[in-house]
């Protein structure tokens, strides 16, 4: 039965791909490529009748039986409903994906029990051709043995902590290679907590130490700096203690970096592993502890193994053209095994002419080592890139190696720079910034970092070898200028570059930054990114012509003058508690205008207003103004069209007058300082947002509520346009009635409540579950800091949801059982809950294994930071 059923779901996942059959139904190509290498395997384990294959005949069986189930469900939904109105095939995916990871997660634990018995290497991890919009990043071609080889090291029987030490030259794909290990389920199964970081030549301990507790959800991205080390390190400990652990170490250059970082692993004895990833043999070596550790040497691929990579890439597993095969074996040949320059130099050729084969067979003949070889793969594939995405390349290495970038802040520099321009297909910038990161995370040139609780990308960055590159070359060209250490001018030498990343704040001596009567005349973009200032500093900013400026860091002795003249700037972001004079309104190119203040900045209890002639700024597109409002609009004041983000704002930017003038207004955040002082500071202004037809994502916080003194409507009418996705609310103090308008929102994706956004005791939800009540797209639920004790809902209300997290929910007794029953729930996370609050999760947890299948439960005490 067993294999039979094996063989079933092997069927189905053929017809499903093949493209004249099933309707051409759309499916989640990566889960399915993952099940069907799994299947393969198991289907010629159990037919060489290894031994042990009794033993899990029944767990195999079972485990088919539910691939089988989630497998037909989807294609019937798919089938029934596709015609309908309100189908909306990215949630079809978004559901269908879901049930294949809870499937692929068990059925890759019986496949991983399976390979321990087997006395063979089966080699079933050759992907299928991955489709076009997958990056040429997943080929593992050649590269079957190394994997099990790994594997096994980390799954060896031992409890003993052990490290597994992967070294090799450089572009051998030891990274991608351990990457893969790192993500793959047995793997992901195995340990409880697995956690990534790099460790490049200048690291920094604090640095290693956030990124790891980033991995594991310590805190969210951009925080940490302000935790003294010795606290981090008691923090990432009381998390490896909490079970078996992963570890990571991504280019580890010499012995005394391995040296400084391993007292950060304890040995726990439950079979933790620590792996890193160098050059150097000797330091893979030296990083070995005693018995307990194993060196893995990555040689370059031989054989045909180099031929199959590249035509994997380039022609998807289907045959190489004859007219091509001469020449592209001279290209596969000269790529001397090394899978960094075979796969980017595939992904160049992907729709190449025989032209174009030629010039890359050429120019890769008679390269001597393999740097020399891999900087003129490099070259090929930035030279092939399409124009507007050479700039935005190029643009990314100025910051740090291995930097996360926040996509946020980058496609908002793209823009100001001038790299991203609309097309006759694309007319938002801000959908062109994301096809020109996709095509670079397509060539293997950037990768997805971290995404948000919807899956969306929130940091990316660039591969480190490209980085390496991409710095020369920007030297060569002279694109940009890094200064590392302080100095009182810039050196005359670096007076033609136009971009500068100061990393260590420079103090500009007033005279001696005066080259010349027009010094600098094509610096564009001055970018702080040193630590940020206690105290304030004197800045030359005289530069013409300068676009961008960014410097959030630095502390001002006033407002800086220079920067009024400045009329070609784009985008501007200063750290200044004052006012801001009318004149910064005459820089009529300015698109991103951000200007905080302070942390440690007592707010006015006045409000501030920017001047009236801030409605004449057509081309604003991007506001946060911490503190700061906009001003009432005159009859004659003209909208501002452009306007897609307003952050930070009070309520006194929220009248009708206001959010008619911003109608395109697509990201809006209102920070409200002290509602105790100001009659006006009340929530009524919820009931005017309808106003912005176009809003996706909402925040609104309440900076120190007080429900005793404050002047607030007792029951706002909260009223929210059908457009959004995002909400967060924090210290708005609502009534629980409110809480039936926002469950009507049809698109709303994401709820965040914090410190009693909403208050009293109960949340009751109307409806018996029959049919759905409320929430009909929701994805995530944050509750956090609130004072209810019953909450009281059905399955009907949150039929998508999959994440659920309480934070500080002191008095709430239990979740409620009808949570359990949601289909697509994947985790419950509880961050200091009651005990009851704890019990009711687990047993929601207990009833899922037993009907409906895994519900990942995690709880977290803050007294264990």
């Amino acid at each position: 039965m067993a294999y039979a059923a094996v063989i079933s779901v092997l069927e189905t996942l053929i017809e499903l791909q093949d493209e004249s059959k099933l309707q051409n139904i759309p499916y989640p190509r990566s889960e399915v490529r993952t099940l069907e290498n799994n299947l393969t395997f198991l289907q010629s384990f159990m037919k060489a009748e290894n031994p042990g294959v009794e033993d899990l005949e029944v767990e195999i069986r079972e485990r088919m039986y539910e691939a089988q189930d989630a497998l037909d469900s989807n294609i019937s939904n798919f089938i029934l409903n596709s015609k309908s109105a309100d189908w909306v095939e990215d949630n079809y995916i978004s559901s269908f994906s879901r049930d294949l990871e809870k499937v692929n997660a068990d059925v890759g634990f019986v496949t991983a029990a399976a390979r321990m018995l087997s006395p063979i290497d089966v080699r079933p991890l050759l992907l299928m051709p991955p489709p076009p919009q997958v990056s040429h990043r997943s080929s593992i071609v050649g590269r079957e043995a190394d994997l099990f080889r790994l594997k096994s090291s980390l799954i060896a029987p031992s409890s003993a902590l052990h490290t597994v030490s992967v070294f090799g030259d450089r572009g051998i794909g030891k990274t991608h290679l351990v990457q893969t290990v790192y993500d793959d389920p047995d793997i992901v199964w195995r340990f409880k907590t697995r956690a990534w970081a790099e460790v490049p030549q200048f690291y920094s301990k604090k640095e290693v130490l956030i990124t790891l507790l980033r991995c594991m959800k310590g805190f969210g991205s951009g925080k940490g700096q302000e935790i003294a080390q010795d606290k981090l390190a008691k923090r990432l400990s009381n998390y490896l203690s909490q079970g078996s652990y992963l570890i990571v170490l991504d280019g580890v250059c010499n012995p005394e970096a391995w040296d400084n970082l391993k007292e950060l692993f304890p040995d726990w004895g439950n079979g933790s592993r620590v792996m890193i990833t160098t050059r150097p043999q000797e330091v893979a070596q030296y990083a070995k502890i005693g018995n307990k550790g194993s060196l893995e040497k990555i040689l370059p691929l031989d054989g045909e193994e180099p031929w199959d990579l590249l035509q994997s890439v380039v022609f998807r597993y289907k045959a190489c053209p004859e007219k091509l095969v001469a020449t592209a074996k001279r290209v596969s040949a000269n790529c001397k095994g090394l899978p960094l320059a075979i796969v980017t130099i595939g992904g160049v050729l992907m729709e190449a002419g025989t032209k174009d084969w030629e010039i890359a067979a050429s120019s890769l003949t008679g390269c001597g080592d393999c740097d020399e070889l891999i900087d003129a793969v490099m070259s090929l594939s930035y030279k092939s890139l399409p124009q507007y995405a050479k700039a935005c390349l190029f643009y990314m290495a100025i910051f740090p190696n291995n930097y996360d970038i926040p996509l946020s802040k980058l496609y908002k520099l793209w823009i100001a720079e001038g790299f991203i321009d609309k097309n006759d297909k694309v007319n938002s910038l801000e959908k062109m910034c994301e096809e020109c990161l996709s095509l670079l995370d397509k060539r293997g040139i950037v990768f997805v970092s971290e995404r948000n609780h919807l899956g969306k990308i929130r940091t990316c960055r660039v591969d480190g070898v490209y980085h390496d590159f991409l710095k020369k070359k920007a030297k060569e060209d002279k694109f940009f200028h890094v200064i590392n250490g302080y100095m009182s001018s810039f050196p005359d030498k670096t007076w033609t570059h136009e971009r500068f990343l100061i990393r260590e704040n420079v103090q500009f001596a007033d005279g001696d930054v005066l080259k010349s009567e027009n010094p600098a005349p094509t610096v564009r973009s001055m970018l702080f990114d040193g630590a940020h200032e206690q105290n304030p500093m004197w800045v030359h900013l005289d530069f013409k012509l300068l676009r961008v400026l960014d410097a959030l860091k630095i502390r001002f002795y006033g407002f800086p003058d220079e920067i009024l003249k400045l009329i070609h700037l784009r985008y501007l972001a200063l750290t200044y508690p004052g006012e801001i004079p009318e004149e910064i309104c005459g820089l009529w190119n300015l698109q991103f205008l951000i200007i905080l203040r302070q942390l440690s900045s007592k707010t006015s209890e006045v409000v501030s207003r920017l001047p009236l002639e801030i409605w004449n700024m057509s081309e604003l597109r991007h506001l946060q103004l911490i503190g700061r409002d906009l001003p009432a609009p005159s009859t004659s004041s003209p909208k501002l069209e452009n306007l897609i983000t307003l952050l930070d704002v009070s309520s006194h930017s929220c009248t009708p007058e206001i959010l008619k003038r911003i109608p395109n207004l697509k990201k809006f955040g209102v920070r409200i300082e002290s509602p105790a002082l100001d009659a006006a500071e009340d929530m009524s202004f919820l009931s005017h947002l309808t106003l912005l037809g176009n809003l996706e994502s909402f925040k609104c916080v309440v900076m120190h509520p007080d429900f005793e003194s404050q002047v607030a409507s007792p029951n706002p009418n909260v009223s929210f346009p059908a457009t959004v996705t995002k909400i967060s609310l924090s210290g708005c103090g609502l009534s629980w009635e409110n809480m039936k308008t926002i469950a009507k929102l049809p698109k709303l994706k994401s709820l965040k409540l914090r410190w009693y956004a909403f208050r009293g005791s109960e949340w009751k939800q109307e409806g018996d579950g029959k049919e759905h009540k409320g929430f009909p797209k929701l994805t995530f639920l944050l509750l956090e800091d609130l004072d209810i004790q019953s909450w009281k809902t059905s399955s009907g209300h949150f039929p998508w949801l999959q994440n659920l997290v309480i934070r500080h929910c002191y008095k709430l007794k239990e979740i409620p059982a009808a949570i359990g029953n949601i289909p697509s729930l994947k985790k419950i996370e509880l961050v200091d809950c009651n005990s009851s609050a704890l019990k009711s999760a687990e047993k929601i947890k207990e009833v899922a294994q037993q009907s409906r299948g895994h519900i990942g439960v995690h709880f977290h005490s803050s007294h264990d930071d």
